[in-house]
């Protein structure tokens, strides 16, 4: 039996959120330069006031002051006295107060990227997300940033279920002091014209660091990469799960949208089938679920537990979507082997790891109950958990889970791990990726030269098994879409949409008189 997993996330809608393996030198001299614009500016450190003009702001003014806001003449004011005269990388991109205040991300995380009542997206102009109309001078920029925010309506998806006609300037929220004690009260008060014009500046600046830098080449370079990693993703991704690894008879899979499991039902019928939640979630449209051989499982006989497993780790705190526990029945063969009955999982944990542990043993402890009531169950489980190599950088100290504490929870319930003992753990790395510094979190940037000791290379991804119903006779990754895993390769590339790599494992079911 073949088990694969894959958590297929990667690229949200910034192509240039992460370094990413281009076959074109073009991509990497730009990204080197923006690092070093951001790192050393030098004398391209000018005046904010200089990218964005008294002018750009009167604009702002006049269509924020039309919204009846409060607070629009305390932000002139601010405007006036301190933004205009600060440096746009020292003195703004570098703002760490900025960033603990949420002045630039909080109405990022509302507008960079709208999804309409109809499931169509539209993206702010902007460098940091899929946005490829022409932006080819700042001014060019600023008249369709606008447009955007003040006259373009959209047909949104209301709380009543009912579409809800809004502008994305009716989007934002204020920030609230007791959420972000770094805010002044005064702040608070004033949040919405502030936060619009620190996004404003953040934008600007941005597209006057690449229009400076690559003033022909970036935005062509740009449309070619939202192309494949955004536009394209959906499909390519389909295409490694149906047709690349088309003999996998259980295919886990991790941080599915709505979108892809839909695709995938499609394209895989008949000799395929995939197993839903119950109720995908609908706001994080990240879950997991799994692809079945036809030829190994009975569809008829898929019963989902999920609750079941939730309630026996009941202080986990899973967010929904992130389980997916089902049993199923094989087609054929005797108690043990492909005739078996099998629970099933697929699972994402947290970013820390620490949720995994629980899950792990709520899932071994489900299986021992069935097998104390007569109903025996053969344990598989793909799952993304979130286990570290080591205990250095990553997480900045934080605590999280260890691939080697990982291992030896999986031997107490029960369990196989893919990795065979030689492999642990530096053996068994499945990521290998590393934000840019063309992203608004740059904190968690990561040089070029910096990325093979400071990227986030761990082994994150395993497929488990029940030690007395298999065996484990080989394990393989796939990072480039063309079952191969050179172990230089950053993720994600052209042709490979997700910074996991691809975990597929041979099972052999045991058979009587052994294990």
């Amino acid at each position: 039996m073949r088990v694969a997993t894959w958590n297929v996330a990667a690229v949200n809608q910034n192509p240039f959120e992460y370094w990413l393996t281009h076959p074109d030198p073009e991509y990497t001299r730009l990204m080197q330069a923006v690092e070093h614009f951001i790192l050393q500016p030098g004398e391209q450190d000018v005046a904010v006031g200089s990218v964005f003009s008294d002018g750009m702001f009167a604009d702002l003014k006049a269509r924020m002051a039309a919204e009846g806001w409060a607070g629009v003449a305390e932000t002139e004011a601010l405007w006036q006295a301190d933004f205009c005269k600060r440096r746009i990388v020292t003195g703004f991109l570098k703002d760490a107060s900025l960033g603990k205040k949420r002045l630039a991300s909080m109405p990022d995380r509302f507008t960079n990227t709208i999804t309409a009542a109809d499931g169509s997206s539209h993206p702010r102009p902007a460098v940091i997300n899929s946005f490829t109309g022409p932006m080819r001078s700042t001014a060019e920029w600023w008249a369709q940033w606008l447009a955007f925010f003040f006259d373009t309506p959209l047909e949104l998806a209301g709380r009543d279920g009912r579409p809800a006609r809004k502008r994305p300037v009716e989007l934002l929220v204020p920030i609230i002091r007791q959420k972000y004690p770094d805010v002044s009260e005064e702040e608070e008060r004033i949040s919405l014209p502030l936060q619009l014009l620190c996004l404003a500046l953040f934008d600007a600046i941005l597209v006057h660091v690449l229009n400076t830098l690559a003033p022909s080449s970036w935005l062509p370079l740009k449309q070619q990469l939202v192309e494949t990693l955004i536009v394209g993703k959906l499909e390519r991704t389909a295409e490694l799960i149906g047709r690349t690894h088309a003999s996998v008879d259980v295919f886990c899979v991790q941080e599915a949208s709505a979108a892809l499991a839909r695709l995938l039902e499609q394209q895989l019928a008949p000799s395929r089938f995939v197993v839903l939640p119950e109720s995908l979630d609908p706001s994080r449209d990240q879950n997991s679920i799994v692809v079945l051989s036809a030829s190994s499982f009975k569809r008829d006989s898929v019963r989902e537990v999920t609750a079941d497993v939730r309630a026996l780790a009941p202080g986990c705190g899973l967010a929904p979507g992130d389980l997916l526990a089902f049993t199923v029945r094989g087609t054929g063969g005797e108690a043990g082997a492909p005739g078996a009955t099998y629970l099933v999982a697929s699972f994402h944990g947290d970013t820390n790891g620490l949720q995994t542990a629980d899950v792990v043993a709520a899932l071994g402890e489900y299986g021992a109950r069935e097998a104390d009531a007569g109903r025996p169950l053969a344990l598989i489980v793909g799952l993304d958990a979130n286990t570290y190599l080591n205990a250095d950088g990553t997480l900045d100290g934080a605590k999280f889970y260890l691939a080697e504490r990982f291992g030896v929870d999986c031997s107490a319930a029960g369990l196989l791990n893919c990795w065979p003992a030689e492999a642990r753990w530096a053996g068994a790395l499945t990521t290998y990726n590393a934000r840019t510094y063309l992203q608004p979190q740059l904190n968690k940037a990561v040089q070029h030269a910096h990325m093979a000791a400071r990227g986030d290379r761990n082994p994150k991804d395993h497929i488990l098994c029940s030690a007395g119903a298999f065996e484990l006779s080989g394990c393989t990754r796939d990072n480039t879409g063309a079952n191969s895993y050179p172990h230089e390769l950053v993720l994600p590339g052209l042709g490979f949409p997700s910074d996991h790599c691809i975990v597929i494992a041979e099972l052999a079911p045991l058979t009587r008189g052994r294990g």
